[in-house]
């Protein structure tokens, strides 16, 4: 492989490990065993989409595996059968809102993927079906909190809300799958003197905790959800959140990967339905 720039790492459900060569224009898949295979080079999906300076990595439930590239300012899936097609170009959706250097890709469990376009000042939703929509853009949340420089972007896995960084704004946003955009943070970081400068990436965990690490602050945030107990993120707590604990009742898969574990004891019982009966109702 040379001497390189591995600018983004992902991993499978099966312990593949999949890395992006910045430089040479391709990616790696590197099984358990240790066999190194190239995936996608820069003749892209060999149609004349070629991919260039490979930045973000995402891979599905399925093994299928999507990358940026940043200076070619596109995005392609590859499958499991090695098959790649182009999702996404510098036309973004084709409505007049482009992409401009691509960074961060993720995918949720419906198999829709997300795209933050850096030089942009933007992010995209492109369904299975190819379906491109812009989900925020320089004006962020239109209420004077710009995104300028999305970079980091992240997506949860139980009310399809996405998050997105912005490296020149320095701040993050949430957007609901209706649409709503909230600022979640901005350069003051906590508030007591921690700032966030550069905010370079973005996840989020099963419980709705955002994590945001600020590149030339030399810092991470956490970020915690003002209404964890709105499981189906409505907006209020009601029946959809006590329906969906009550479905989940008992020991969770692994400590701090269950949604509705409020007490954080590592299995979902009768504390848990008391918090979150002891909140039913609009969020504050």
């Amino acid at each position: 492989m040379g001497n390189d720039t591995g600018r983004s790492i992902g991993v499978d459900a099966d312990g593949n490990v999949y890395v992006t060569g910045y430089f040479s224009d391709n990616v790696f898949k590197i099984a358990p065993a240790g066999a190194v295979t190239q995936i996608i080079d820069v003749g892209g999906d060999g149609a004349g989409a070629a991919l260039i300076g490979p930045a973000g990595i995402a891979v599905d439930a399925a093994g299928n595996v999507y990358v940026t590239g940043l200076n070619s300012t596109n995005a392609f899936k590859i499958t499991t059968a090695g098959v790649v097609s182009e999702i996404i170009d510098g036309t973004g959706d084709g409505a007049g809102n482009v992409l401009i250097s691509p960074y961060g890709i993720k995918v949720d469990a419906a198999f829709n993927v997300y795209v933050a376009g850096g030089g942009s000042h933007n992010a995209f939703k492109i369904t299975p079906a190819g379906v491109i929509t812009e989900i925020i853009d320089f004006t962020g949340d239109g209420a004077g909190n710009t995104l300028t420089g999305a970079r980091g972007i992240a997506v949860d896995t139980t009310g399809g809300n996405v998050y997105v960084g912005g490296f020149g704004s320095n701040n993050a946003f949430k957007i609901t799958p209706a649409g709503v955009i909230t600022e979640i943070i901005d350069f003051t970081g906590d508030g007591a003197g921690n700032v966030l400068n550069g905010t370079e990436d973005i996840a989020v965990d099963a419980a709705g905790n955002v994590y945001v690490a600020g590149e030339f602050s030399n810092n991470a945030f956490k970020i915690s959800p003002p209404c964890p107990w709105d499981l189906d993120g409505s907006g209020d707590v009601g029946v959809k959140d006590l329906l969906f604990l009550l479905g989940t009742w008992g020991p969770c898969p692994k400590k701090g990967d269950c949604l509705a574990d409020f007490d954080n004891t590592g299995d979902i019982g009768v504390k848990d339905l008391l918090f979150l009966l002891g909140n039913w109702g609009p969020c504050p």
